[in-house]
Formats: C-alpha cells, structure tokens, sequence
C-alpha cells in the first residue's frame, strides 16, 4: 500500500511539475501552413494590400488529432481597401480563437489592424500596425495536483483544495507591426514582408508574477513566375524566431493556369513544403492543394510529421482548411490571379 501511494504522488508530482513548466514557459503563436490565407496573422502590413476593395478570410487548423488533446485553431478576418476612396489606407479586423492540451489553454484574441500604402500597382510599400486583445484562460478543473491526493483512499479528490495560487483567466493589450514590399514586372510578382509581434512585452502569467511574451520576428518572402503558357512557380519562405526557439518553411507552389472556357475556375494549384525547427531538424513535410474559384479561394493542407513525436502521432501532423473571398477588381490577368490570393 505504501509503494502503492509513494508511486501516486510521485505520478502527481511530475504531472504539476509539467503543468507549471507549461504555465511558465512563453506561448507559442498560432502558425498556419497556408500561411498567405491568413494574411493579417502574418503580417499587419497585409492589411488591405491585395487587388481589390475588401477580402474576408477564415481559417481552421487541427494539429495531433491522434492525441486525445489536439492544438486547434479557429481564425477570421475581414480587411478594406480605401483605395477606391482616394485614400492611400487599409483597416481590417481579425478574430483568432485557439485551445491546445488536455488543460484546454485557450486563447481568444481581437486584433484590428491599419496599413497605409505607399507607390502603385507594380512597386508598393506597405507599413501597418495592429493593436490587440488578447485574452488568456484554462481550465483549472482539468488539472490534478498533489494536494488533491488523498492518502486514506488512494485516489484524487477533485473537490479538494489545490493549494495552488493559480488563476484561470487574464487579458492583456498587444501590439503588432510590420512592413512589406510588392514589385509586379510583367508576369513576375515579388513579395517581401517583415513584421514584429508582442512589441510591448506584454505579461501573460496566470501564476502570479511576471511573465513576459517575447517579441516575435517574421520574415516572409514569395516570387512568382512563369514556365510555361499555363504554369507558374512560386517559391516561398517563412521565418519566425522568438528568443532561442525558430521555425523555417520553405517550398513552392505550382500553380495551373486553367483556359478560359473553364467552369468559373482561374486555376488550381498544388504546394510542396517542409517545416525545420530547433536546430534545424526537420518537423514536418507539408503538402498544399487548392483552387481559384470565380472570386473564391480554397484550400487545403496536410502535415505530416517527421520530428521525434512521431511515433506517439503516428506520422500524423496537422489539417488545415483556408478560405478566401474578395470583392472589387475583376481579375483579367495572370498576374492579377496571383496577386490577389498569394
């Protein structure tokens, strides 16, 4: 019996000492596969910087699903270009809402985003800002904790007192920023864009104290470009880096130039991505299949996971869906199909 208890609060132990390294530790963003479907996510400075008046975008990622807890994230956001107005600004608004554990940390955010764009239709700057909302909770009754184990009985008693001074809840005020650079010649479309996210340092700790998000750094960069009469290739790369932990996508996409008596469809493409992250190890193998529907864009990826946790995932990484829908000029040209959606 005594074995039998020294191993119960021993199991208890290194589940709260996990769960206070997790409380502790800084949160990860949210990062989407597509990430070009989620352009105010991305970068502020995306804000309203695409060929047309407004864009409505959403978003839906489910990462480990084999495990009992997966990472899922919801996102939508709606951007307006108020360019048509004479005015060289965008406004947009973006609602975000992800829970990842079997703690169910949630975070709720609201972020409303200003860009203001410089030059023309081939060679565009863009800077933008994106205040926020965010608000951080868990459930704390999904947690066990040693002062919870009841030695008479040999089980956890949820009703009992934890004895821990944690709270469930907290919101805090954000701030994003960033700058981008679009250059169209001819067929070829470049992008440049570099943001910063969580610039204030705000404090997130739901256990007492202070614990400060780090500041985010993305850089991401995209070029397009014919082979032939019908396809484009892109090639793309995303950065993040916050403090010691860093993450890299690199990849194309191939895209097919659909003839015009096609069905309303522009085109379809096709991404080949993979995902390294510590240490450069590789984390995932990424694939991205999509179509440009009359002013629709939808997509779909898959990762599949190449890291160590992939014998508890069993290869299985992440699904995600992205949808797209503008308003505004009328695509007429390759070029324009690849601004407007990437």
């Amino acid at each position: 019996m005594r074995a039998f208890i020294a191993i119960s609060k021993l199991k208890y132990l290194i589940t709260t000492t996990i769960l206070v390294l997790c409380f502790a530790a800084h949160s990860q963003d949210v990062h989407f596969t597509q990430f070009d479907a989620s352009p105010l996510s991305l970068n502020p400075a995306n804000t309203g910087n695409f060929n047309g008046f407004w864009r409505f975008s959403a978003n839906f990622r489910s990462q480990w699903r084999v495990l009992n807890y997966p990472f899922t994230s919801y996102s939508t956001g709606f951007e307006r270009n108020m360019e048509d107005k004479g005015l060289p600004l965008s406004a947009g608004i973006y609602l975000l809402h992800d829970e990842s554990g079997e703690a169910e940390i949630n975070f709720n955010k609201v972020m409303t985003s200003i860009a203001i764009n410089v030059g023309d239709e081939e060679n565009k700057w863009s800077f933008g800002i994106q205040p926020a909302l965010v608000n951080k909770r868990l459930n704390i009754s999904r947690l066990t904790f040693p002062q919870q184990f009841n030695p008479s009985t040999g089980v956890h008693d949820p009703n009992a007192d934890n004895g821990e001074n944690l709270g469930s809840a907290i919101t805090f005020f954000d701030l994003n920023a960033g700058i981008a650079w679009r250059k169209i010649s001819g067929e070829n479309v470049l992008k440049i864009g570099a943001a910063g996210f969580h610039l204030f340092q705000p404090n997130e700790s739901l256990v007492g104290g202070t614990s400060k998000t780090p500041i985010r750094k993305v850089f991401h960069a995209s070029y397009a470009f014919p082979i032939s009469k019908s396809l484009t290739l892109m090639p793309k790369v995303l950065v993040h880096e916050q403090v010691k932990a860093s993450e890299y996508l690199l990849g194309s996409y191939f895209i097919n130039m659909l003839p015009p008596n096609a069905p309303n469809i522009q085109s379809v493409f096709l991404g080949i991505m993979s995902r390294f992250g510590v240490n450069r190890n590789l984390d995932a193998v990424l694939a991205v299949v999509g179509i440009n529907y009359e002013r629709w864009d939808l997509g779909f990826s898959y990762d599949i996971n190449t890291s160590s946790l992939k014998s508890s995932t069993q290869g299985k990484g992440a699904i995600e869906f992205s949808v797209i829908y503008w308003n505004g000029k009328v695509r007429s040209t390759r070029t324009s199909i690849i601004c407007e959606r990437f």
